[in-house]
């Protein structure tokens, strides 16, 4: 059964799962893998929006930027301007929501595509890309020191 933010016994869904220890509230910035950090983006597009930094060894930072920005061109501008344009739509504070693509901005040090924006249709011609028959597209950002590509020589599912 899928559940969703509208459902009252999506609460007891939750508590069920924390009691399973299947389910971790984080209180602030947290280190959930080594060189893997959540953090809060308070009061921004909605409550409990937080964004994932990554650092690893082979090429350094990535970022997941959660539902902070929707694309490059958040960062960008539309005419590669420069200008930061966040969502239409903030439960928050607007003006935290840039202080927040800043923060993010400023951890890949301006390298946009370091950024990975989940709403982005430029990750597939970013990155070595795969279009599997069941319509899943798959990017590959990073790969550890050693390992070959995975989207040049997986088999299309069928």
């Amino acid at each position: 059964m899928a559940y969703h933010g509208d459902r009252p016994d999506l609460m007891l869904w939750l508590v069920n799962r924390m009691k399973q220890n299947k389910l971790t509230l984080l209180a602030g910035e947290a280190e959930i893998l080594p060189g893997v950090r959540a953090l809060p983006a308070l009061d921004t597009h909605t409550a409990g929006s937080q964004y994932v930094t990554i650092e690893n060894a082979s090429d350094g930072r990535w970022l997941l930027a959660g539902d902070n920005c929707y694309v490059y061109e958040s960062f960008t501008g539309t005419d590669g301007d420069g200008r930061f344009i966040p969502i239409g739509l903030a439960f928050g504070s607007m003006e935290q929501c840039m202080l927040t693509m800043e923060e993010m901005w400023q951890y890949v040090e301006g390298e946009v595509t370091r950024i990975v924006p989940f709403h982005e249709q430029n990750l597939w011609d970013t990155f070595p890309t795969r279009l599997f028959d069941d319509t899943l597209h798959v990017a590959e950002l990073s790969l550890a020191p050693g390992e070959p590509s995975r989207i040049q020589t997986a088999p299309a599912a069928g």
